[in-house]
Order: structure tokens, then C-alpha cells, then sequence
């Protein structure tokens, strides 16, 4: 799971206006804190300006608060100076059906939005913001096919992220439809990801709760691939890459001008 601490702020914000009771708001940050990080972390921001940057073992990595008790340890994000190519603008990195483009210049202007978390090396974390950035446009794509429209965006960007937050809440909403007996079946299939799953925690009403939730996420997982197949997604991974490491600008402009993919993006497990 890859992705819920993005979803959460917009989760808290938009699920009361979408008929979501206060207790299922306060399950649904529960669940999104311990399942983290997800799938369904697309949506949300984390928080103000990251930790500042330091270098271990080569790569940057983000420094964590530190706290006299656990429970107040802030989370540790990586730089998003460290996650910016360096390259011209318009250099295309996504294509796709339905408008799904992104370039260079989109990219480096969402690494001040979009948080991931620290423990990557620089290559691993840009990758995970460039796959984040694809559920973002696949998802939004998905609502406006369903109907769904944007009614507080000021930019392309807010008008993204608050359709892709529809399509995430009603999907996170929908674990709660799912019943204890199979929540109980699931987390004794998946022993490697739910070690913890005694009988006891199998009878606690909080802990099926984080079992759906995850439950929910995976589904996810699988419409987010099959969308991205559907809307022909491709990815120029070389070329993404080759800008990560610093290639000179002639390199940039051949890319910008060649009007093939280099390669396609092939389904997350």
C-alpha cells in the first residue's frame, strides 16, 4: 500500500459532505494512520514544509522530529529539492488518453505538494512521486467519466486532486460495506501482512476495521491498474531517468523532440 497519508487531509475535509458520519470520519483517520503508507495516500498533503535534508549512505534523506513520547514523533518526508529533475519544462514524461500529460515542468512544481515519506534513496523516491503523480491524472480521469466535476479548484492542479479525492472517498467509504466474516478470512489468508491477527484481535470490531481498510486499498490497486490500461498510459522511464541523473541539455531537447515513447508503463503489482 502505497499511498493513504496523501488522502487523509482531503478525506477529513470533504467525507462530512458526503453524508460520512463524524465517528466514520474519525475511523476512517484511524484506519488511514495505520495502513499508511497506501494506496489510497494519493489525495492528501501532510503537512506544512518538510524536515530539512541530510545525506546518508549518499543519498538525501529527511531528518526526523524528535519528541519525548512517541505519539507526538512527526513523520519524516524526504526533501522536495531532492526530487526535482533538472531539465527543461516542457520535457513530456506521461502521456495518455483523455488529456494525461505530464511534463518536467508539472513535475518539479508538485514535489512541494505531494509528500513521501523518508527511508528511499533519491532514484526510489522520485520514482514513487512520478507513480503517485500518474494515480493522480488516472484517477481524476475515472471521475470525470463518471460525472463527477470540481467545484473549489483554482488550478489544474486543485482540480486534480479534488477529483481524484471523490473517486478515493467513495472507495475508502466502501470498506465499510464489506463484512466482518470476510475481513476475518482475508487477514487469516494474509498472515504475512497481518502477523499480528490473533483470535482476539479477530473478535476486536477496530482491528476488522483496519483488516477492510485494507481490504479496500487492494481493490483500489487493482481499478488504478486496470484504468491505466484503459486510458493507454505511457510512461518514458528512460527518459525520466536519464534527468535524474543530470543528462546535458542536449540530451533534454532530443527527448523533448522524439515523439516516441520509450517505454510503457506496465502494471503495478
Amino acid at each position: 500500500m502505497r499511498w493513504l497519508h496523501s488522502f487523509l487531509a482531503g478525506a477529513r475535509a470533504g467525507a462530512p459532505d458526503r453524508g460520512l458520519a463524524p465517528q466514520g470520519v474519525a475511523l476512517l483517520s484511524a484506519a488511514a494512520l495505520a495502513m499508511a503508507p497506501s494506496a489510497t495516500a494519493l489525495v492528501c498533503g501532510c503537512g506544512s514544509r518538510e524536515p530539512q535534508g541530510a545525506v546518508q549512505n549518499g543519498a538525501r534523506t529527511a531528518t526526523q522530529a524528535t519528541s519525548p513520547h512517541p505519539s507526538q514523533v512527526m513523520p519524516a518526508f524526504f526533501p522536495a529539492d531532492a526530487l526535482r529533475l533538472d531539465g527543461p519544462g516542457d520535457v513530456v514524461l506521461v502521456e495518455g488518453k483523455h488529456g494525461i500529460r505530464l511534463t518536467v515542468g508539472e513535475y518539479n512544481a508538485r514535489t512541494e505538494d505531494e509528500r513521501i515519506m523518508s527511508g528511499l534513496d533519491t532514484l526510489a523516491a522520485r520514482q514513487s512521486l512520478l507513480d503517485r503523480l500518474i494515480d493522480f491524472k488516472v484517477a481524476a480521469v475515472e471521475a470525470r467519466l463518471r460525472g463527477y466535476t470540481a467545484t473549489a479548484a483554482a488550478n489544474t492542479f486543485e482540480e486534480e486532486r479534488e477529483l481524484a479525492q471523490q473517486i478515493l472517498q467513495r472507495s475508502i467509504q466502501d470498506a465499510t460495506s464489506i463484512g466482518d466474516e470476510e475481513a476475518r478470512a482475508f487477514a487469516q489468508s494474509h498472515a504475512d501482512r497481518l502477523p499480528q491477527a490473533t483470535p482476539e484481535q479477530l473478535s476486536d470490531p477496530g482491528f476488522l476495521m483496519h483488516v477492510k481498510y485494507i481490504m479496500q486499498d487492494q481493490r483500489l490497486r487493482e481499478r488504478l491498474t486496470t484504468w491505466q490500461a484503459r486510458e493507454e498510459v505511457t510512461v518514458r522511464r528512460d527518459r525520466f531517468e536519464a534527468l535524474g541523473r543530470g543528462a546535458p541539455p542536449s540530451a533534454h531537447a532530443a527527448a523533448a523532440a522524439d515523439p516516441k515513447p520509450e517505454s510503457t508503463k506496465e502494471p503495478r503489482p
